[in-house]
Protein backbone atom coordinates (compact mmCIF):
# COMPACT_ATOMS: atom_id res chain seq x y z
CA UNK A 1 0.00 0.00 0.00
CA UNK A 2 1.17 3.49 -0.90
CA UNK A 3 0.54 6.18 1.76
CA UNK A 4 1.16 9.91 1.48
CA UNK A 5 1.58 11.81 4.75
CA UNK A 6 0.93 15.54 4.60
CA UNK A 7 2.46 17.52 7.45
CA UNK A 8 2.03 21.20 8.25
CA UNK A 9 5.64 22.30 7.92
CA UNK A 10 6.70 25.57 6.27
CA UNK A 11 7.10 23.84 2.89
CA UNK A 12 3.45 22.76 2.84
CA UNK A 13 2.08 25.44 0.51
CA UNK A 14 4.64 24.63 -2.20
CA UNK A 15 4.25 20.91 -1.60
CA UNK A 16 0.48 21.06 -2.06
CA UNK A 17 0.87 22.94 -5.34
CA UNK A 18 3.31 20.30 -6.56
CA UNK A 19 0.99 17.54 -5.39
CA UNK A 20 -1.97 19.14 -7.12
CA UNK A 21 -0.05 19.51 -10.38
CA UNK A 22 1.58 16.08 -10.41
CA UNK A 23 -0.50 14.11 -7.95
CA UNK A 24 -2.14 12.01 -10.62
CA UNK A 25 0.52 9.42 -9.98
CA UNK A 26 -0.84 9.13 -6.44
CA UNK A 27 -4.44 8.34 -7.35
CA UNK A 28 -3.95 4.90 -5.83
CA UNK A 29 -2.44 6.25 -2.60
CA UNK A 30 -4.07 6.61 0.79
CA UNK A 31 -3.63 10.16 2.09
CA UNK A 32 -3.15 10.98 5.76
CA UNK A 33 -3.12 14.68 6.66
CA UNK A 34 -2.08 15.97 10.03
CA UNK A 35 -4.75 18.02 11.79
CA UNK A 36 -2.87 21.29 11.25
CA UNK A 37 -2.62 20.58 7.50
CA UNK A 38 -6.29 19.70 7.01
CA UNK A 39 -7.69 23.13 6.11
CA UNK A 40 -4.94 23.89 3.60
CA UNK A 41 -5.48 20.50 1.98
CA UNK A 42 -9.24 21.02 1.71
CA UNK A 43 -8.81 24.55 0.36
CA UNK A 44 -6.73 22.99 -2.43
CA UNK A 45 -9.46 20.37 -2.88
CA UNK A 46 -7.12 17.65 -1.70
CA UNK A 47 -9.38 15.55 0.52
CA UNK A 48 -7.46 13.13 2.74
CA UNK A 49 -8.72 9.66 3.54
CA UNK A 50 -7.62 10.11 7.13
CA UNK A 51 -6.60 12.90 9.47
CA UNK A 52 -4.27 12.29 12.41
CA UNK A 53 -4.79 14.27 15.61
CA UNK A 54 -2.61 13.86 18.65
CA UNK A 55 -3.22 17.03 20.63
CA UNK A 56 -4.30 17.02 24.26
CA UNK A 57 -4.96 20.77 24.31
CA UNK A 58 -8.62 21.77 23.68
CA UNK A 59 -7.75 24.81 21.56
CA UNK A 60 -6.53 22.51 18.83
CA UNK A 61 -10.12 21.71 17.93
CA UNK A 62 -9.76 24.83 15.74
CA UNK A 63 -8.34 22.53 13.06
CA UNK A 64 -11.79 20.95 12.71
CA UNK A 65 -14.12 23.67 14.03
CA UNK A 66 -14.32 25.63 10.78
CA UNK A 67 -16.52 25.81 7.72
CA UNK A 68 -14.48 23.80 5.25
CA UNK A 69 -13.58 20.99 7.68
CA UNK A 70 -17.31 20.65 8.45
CA UNK A 71 -18.22 20.72 4.77
CA UNK A 72 -16.00 17.72 4.01
CA UNK A 73 -16.46 15.96 7.37
CA UNK A 74 -18.14 12.89 5.82
CA UNK A 75 -15.23 12.35 3.44
CA UNK A 76 -12.46 11.71 5.97
CA UNK A 77 -11.98 9.74 9.17
CA UNK A 78 -9.82 10.78 12.10
CA UNK A 79 -7.21 8.70 13.89
CA UNK A 80 -6.77 9.86 17.48
CA UNK A 81 -4.65 8.78 20.45
CA UNK A 82 -5.31 8.07 24.10
CA UNK A 83 -4.15 11.58 24.97
CA UNK A 84 -6.31 13.43 22.42
CA UNK A 85 -8.40 16.11 24.12
CA UNK A 86 -11.97 15.14 25.03
CA UNK A 87 -13.13 18.46 23.53
CA UNK A 88 -11.69 17.48 20.17
CA UNK A 89 -13.29 14.04 20.25
CA UNK A 90 -16.65 15.51 21.27
CA UNK A 91 -16.52 18.05 18.44
CA UNK A 92 -15.70 15.35 15.90
CA UNK A 93 -18.60 13.21 17.13
CA UNK A 94 -21.01 16.12 16.66
CA UNK A 95 -19.59 16.55 13.15
CA UNK A 96 -20.26 12.84 12.54
CA UNK A 97 -16.65 12.23 11.59
CA UNK A 98 -15.50 8.63 11.71
CA UNK A 99 -13.23 8.18 14.74
CA UNK A 100 -10.51 5.52 15.01
CA UNK A 101 -8.41 5.03 18.12
CA UNK A 102 -4.85 4.30 17.01
CA UNK A 103 -3.59 1.19 18.79
CA UNK A 104 0.15 1.38 18.23
CA UNK A 105 2.93 -0.98 19.25
CA UNK A 106 4.66 2.03 20.74
CA UNK A 107 2.61 4.17 23.08
CA UNK A 108 1.22 7.15 21.18
CA UNK A 109 0.86 9.10 24.43
CA UNK A 110 4.63 9.60 24.54
CA UNK A 111 4.91 10.82 20.93
CA UNK A 112 5.06 14.60 20.69
CA UNK A 113 4.76 15.09 16.91
CA UNK A 114 1.60 14.44 14.93
CA UNK A 115 3.59 13.83 11.74
CA UNK A 116 5.28 10.87 13.41
CA UNK A 117 1.89 9.77 14.72
CA UNK A 118 0.64 9.72 11.12
CA UNK A 119 3.74 7.78 10.06
CA UNK A 120 3.09 5.10 12.70
CA UNK A 121 -0.55 4.87 11.64
CA UNK A 122 0.59 4.29 8.06
CA UNK A 123 3.13 1.70 9.13
CA UNK A 124 1.13 -0.20 11.74
CA UNK A 125 -2.57 0.33 10.99
CA UNK A 126 -2.50 0.57 7.22
CA UNK A 127 0.48 -1.78 6.71
CA UNK A 128 2.03 0.55 4.13
CA UNK A 129 5.02 -0.64 2.15
CA UNK A 130 5.72 2.85 0.76
CA UNK A 131 5.34 6.08 2.73
CA UNK A 132 5.76 9.44 1.01
CA UNK A 133 6.36 12.54 3.12
CA UNK A 134 5.39 16.08 2.17
CA UNK A 135 5.29 19.16 4.39
CA UNK A 136 7.57 17.39 6.87
CA UNK A 137 10.39 19.91 7.41
CA UNK A 138 11.04 19.49 11.16
CA UNK A 139 13.09 22.70 11.08
CA UNK A 140 12.75 26.36 10.17
CA UNK A 141 11.67 26.99 6.59
CA UNK A 142 13.95 28.01 3.75
CA UNK A 143 13.39 31.71 4.38
CA UNK A 144 12.77 31.48 8.12
CA UNK A 145 15.10 31.79 11.07
CA UNK A 146 14.86 32.40 14.81
CA UNK A 147 14.36 36.00 15.86
CA UNK A 148 17.78 36.08 17.46
CA UNK A 149 21.37 36.52 16.30
CA UNK A 150 22.74 33.03 15.77
CA UNK A 151 26.32 33.96 16.65
CA UNK A 152 25.44 34.69 20.29
CA UNK A 153 26.03 32.36 23.23
CA UNK A 154 22.29 32.16 23.91
CA UNK A 155 21.63 31.08 20.34
CA UNK A 156 24.39 28.48 20.43
CA UNK A 157 22.82 26.96 23.54
CA UNK A 158 19.23 27.20 22.26
CA UNK A 159 19.39 26.22 18.60
CA UNK A 160 20.88 23.35 16.66
CA UNK A 161 22.08 23.16 13.08
CA UNK A 162 22.79 20.38 10.63
CA UNK A 163 23.81 20.30 6.98
CA UNK A 164 21.35 18.69 4.61
CA UNK A 165 23.67 16.70 2.31
CA UNK A 166 21.16 16.69 -0.55
CA UNK A 167 20.81 20.47 -0.59
CA UNK A 168 24.23 21.39 0.80
CA UNK A 169 22.49 23.90 3.04
CA UNK A 170 22.31 24.49 6.78
CA UNK A 171 19.09 23.58 8.56
CA UNK A 172 18.22 25.36 11.81
CA UNK A 173 16.30 23.59 14.58
CA UNK A 174 14.99 24.68 17.94
CA UNK A 175 14.81 22.07 20.75
CA UNK A 176 11.33 20.83 19.79
CA UNK A 177 12.36 20.41 16.14
CA UNK A 178 15.39 18.47 17.35
CA UNK A 179 13.17 16.19 19.44
CA UNK A 180 10.80 15.60 16.53
CA UNK A 181 13.71 14.67 14.28
CA UNK A 182 15.20 12.26 16.82
CA UNK A 183 11.82 10.59 17.31
CA UNK A 184 11.29 10.14 13.60
CA UNK A 185 14.76 8.78 12.86
CA UNK A 186 14.43 6.36 15.78
CA UNK A 187 11.18 4.99 14.37
CA UNK A 188 12.74 4.66 10.91
CA UNK A 189 15.30 2.29 12.42
CA UNK A 190 12.41 0.12 13.65
CA UNK A 191 10.58 0.18 10.30
CA UNK A 192 13.42 -0.35 7.83
CA UNK A 193 11.29 -2.74 5.77
CA UNK A 194 9.05 0.17 4.70
CA UNK A 195 10.28 2.32 1.85
CA UNK A 196 10.22 5.97 3.00
CA UNK A 197 10.44 8.73 0.39
CA UNK A 198 10.80 12.35 1.50
CA UNK A 199 9.43 14.76 -1.12
CA UNK A 200 9.27 17.83 1.12
CA UNK A 201 12.26 19.42 -0.65
CA UNK A 202 13.60 20.92 2.56
CA UNK A 203 14.30 19.96 6.12
CA UNK A 204 16.15 17.57 8.37
CA UNK A 205 14.46 14.23 7.67
CA UNK A 206 17.26 12.58 5.74
CA UNK A 207 19.50 9.60 6.27
CA UNK A 208 20.44 6.17 5.00
CA UNK A 209 16.91 4.80 5.44
CA UNK A 210 15.11 7.78 3.87
CA UNK A 211 15.05 8.35 0.11
CA UNK A 212 15.28 11.99 -0.89
CA UNK A 213 13.13 12.85 -3.90
CA UNK A 214 12.18 16.54 -3.73
CA UNK A 215 9.71 16.40 -6.59
CA UNK A 216 6.62 14.30 -7.15
CA UNK A 217 7.77 11.78 -9.75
Amino acid sequence: MKVVIIGAGPSLDKNLLDFKMRGGEFMDAVIIATDAALVKCLNMRIVPNYVATLEDYPDYKKFFDNEIARKFSRHYSVFYSYKTSYDIKLLLKTMKVGLILAHLDRQSDVICNVGLFAYLIAAQHLKADKIYLIGMDHCYGENEHPNIKLDTEVARRSFFTTINPHLKKRMIMNPIFMLWREEFLRERMVNKNIRCINMTGWGVLFGRDIEWIPELI
